[in-house]
């Protein structure tokens, strides 16, 4: 096809989600490691892999230091990308750990009745590990010669010891198939806000 090199063409990428990665910056603890081994013993079989039944494990004092980490990017999340003009405070309103063996995987999904969702990651392998996004309301398939961010279907992020993701908890997403022979190791959260959101003027004001 070609084109006429008289019309400037200008392709704007309008509503773009926001997903923060970013990395503990130090080697996890004894106390750490040893405190997701242990709570391992108690978990219930999930779709594709097992997870805590404590599903406040951030509240563990051994997590102290993870837990004060986890909620600065959160925060950082909320004032670089949210940027709400009233007083909202996010915290965390579950958090629990997934153990995905090999072979195993986390099956596609969102998190209902939360904000903002994130992993942490306890242990992986670098080499493989991933977390896929998946594109949101897509009605038409159509295939493409050239993957871009206008035309993915989903994107992959690869993560490793250390690492945390924070996105919006409506997106879709899903860990294929673990092929290394160590067990993958994530601690996830939902979080919610207290404050105001909205306003009167738009009928959409609600107290938290």
């Amino acid at each position: 096809m070609i084109f006429p090199s008289s019309v400037k063409y200008n392709i704007q990428p309008l509503f773009p989600t926001a997903v923060l990665n970013c990395n503990i910056g130090r080697n996890l603890t004894d106390i750490e490691i040893k405190c997701a081994q242990t709570i391992s013993n108690n978990v219930m079989k999930g779709e594709g892999n097992y997870q805590t039944l404590n599903t406040k494990v951030l509240e563990l004092p051994e997590f102290k230091e993870i837990s004060d980490f986890i909620n600065g990017a959160l925060g950082y999340y909320v004032n670089t990308v949210l940027k709400p003009d009233n007083d909202l405070k996010f915290y965390i309103t579950q958090s629990w750990i997934n153990y995905t063996r090999s072979g195993e995987y986390h099956h596609k999904h969102c998190h209902p009745n939360s904000i903002l969702s994130g992993v942490f990651y306890f242990n992986t392998d670098s080499s493989t590990d991933k977390i896929v996004f998946e594109k949101p309301n897509e009605r038409i398939y159509i295939t493409s010669q050239y993957p871009n961010i206008y035309n993915s279907k989903n994107t992959s992020v690869k993560v490793s010891i250390g690492d945390l993701i924070i996105f919006p908890s409506e997106l879709e997403h899903y860990v294929p198939k673990t092929v290394s022979s160590d067990t993958r190791v994530s601690l996830a959260f939902n979080t919610f806000a207290r404050g105001i959101m909205g306003t009167e003027e738009s009928l959409t004001l609600v107290t938290l």
